[in-house]
């Protein structure tokens, strides 16, 4: 049964089921929390148990300062009615995807999205079991530039934590680039402690690993504090993984 209908969004009850289902009409981000309000509104007065977010056609590629909002009012609000899952179906833009769910992996404490192809598998998400694939990549070098084009073959329910790992590495490379310079300073040694140091070994199993004096183990981890700029155990971790020793 069609409870809403406007430009951008319909809103459907099947049961104790909520559908809503945005339109191909682009919209900006104040149509998106108006309809968003709209649809709360409907929420709080059918109290469904199962909701579903039907984005295939959405062309509105959700910005990270909506992220907060979306927590205040839509999503901590469902989650207190005892709503644990939110199904979608898969945008048909790339980018309108990977930004919904970006934003809903920053939410996963509040609540839990599943990802489906069609409108049909999410409304039967509640018996539906996806079965995991692992990430395929396939690599192309362009011979015309430096570049090379990576194609991700991987589960829609795994892309928020996917997304979240790549962020790491681009933050990790980033420190690599900062702190390369202090990193060369150190000898051969002093990374052999480093390594060690970091995967949690004392003065003493350090010495034995590396059949040197307990004081010479001290004296390279003085050593590596000095030149790295090193002031807590976070920062040697931090060192020791964004340089691929661990």
């Amino acid at each position: 049964m069609n409870i809403y209908q406007s430009e951008f969004l319909s809103i459907f009850k099947e049961g104790e089921m909520l559908i809503q289902s945005w339109s191909a009409r682009v919209l900006d981000v104040e149509d998106y929390k108006r309809e968003l309000c709209k649809f709360m509104d409907l929420f709080y007065k059918f109290k469904p148990r199962e909701l579903v977010i039907d984005v295939k056609k959405c062309k509105l590629i959700v910005p990270e300062e909506l992220d907060t909002w979306m927590a205040e009012k839509v999503l901590i609000p469902i989650r207190k009615k005892g709503i644990k899952k939110l199904a979608f179906t898969i945008a048909e833009d790339a980018l309108v995807h990977t930004a919904i769910a970006a934003s809903l992996d920053k939410a996963k404490p509040i609540i839990q999205s599943l990802y489906f192809s069609g409108l049909d598998e999410a409304r039967s998400h509640s018996e539906h079991v996806k079965n995991a694939r692992p990430p395929k990549f396939e690599c192309q070098t362009n011979a015309n530039t430096d570049s090379i084009d990576i194609d991700l073959n991987i589960d829609s329910n795994d892309l928020p934590r996917f997304l979240t790992s790549m962020k790491q590495i681009e933050v990790d490379n980033q420190f690599a680039q900062d702190h390369l310079n202090q990193y060369n300073t150190l000898t051969f040694r002093e990374i052999e402690v480093l390594k060690l140091i970091a995967t949690g070994n004392t003065n003493k199993q350090i010495g034995q690993s590396l059949f040197i004096e307990e004081s010479s183990v001290k004296s390279h981890r003085k050593n590596i504090k000095q030149k790295l700029n090193i002031t807590s155990q976070f920062d040697i971790y931090q060192f020791a993984r964004c340089f691929h020793l661990i």
